[in-house]
């Protein structure tokens, strides 16, 4: 849908890793001008599910991590 009506932005999420490297606590930390993206970042996190487990070295039980996920239409 947002590709149809050519939406385009950035939006930022936040999320914890935990030792297991499950996602855990998803939001979006800072909104794109549009809620289809929003959302769709949200969902990525939800299929993505899972990481590899944190490390033993970096001896955490768990990660807060913010990341961007840019949305633009590539022209090809």
């Amino acid at each position: 849908v947002a590709k149809r009506l050519k939406q385009t932005g950035k939006v930022h999420v936040k999320f914890v890793i935990s030792k297991n490297g499950e996602i855990k606590h998803y939001k979006v930390h800072k909104n794109s001008p549009f809620e289809n993206l929003d959302k769709a970042a949200l969902e990525i996190l939800e299929k993505i599910a899972k990481f590899e487990p944190i490390p033993e070295k970096l001896d955490k039980d768990s990660w807060e991590i913010t990341v961007p996920i840019v949305y633009q239409i590539a022209r090809n």
